[in-house]
């Protein structure tokens, strides 16, 4: 992902919403989205 800045002067660089939504279900993939921790954390 280019810096902040970048994407003033390179518009075409903003990710699509699918390119967004495909790098977000990678990340949750790799990593999940916490509710396994959440579930470990209040078991009895």
């Amino acid at each position: 992902m280019p810096p902040w800045f970048y994407l003033l002067t390179h518009p075409a660089a903003r990710l699509k919403a699918a390119e967004r939504q495909s790098s977000i279900d990678g990340l949750l993939a790799t990593f999940g989205d916490g509710s396994e921790h959440e579930r470990e954390e209040n078991r009895p």
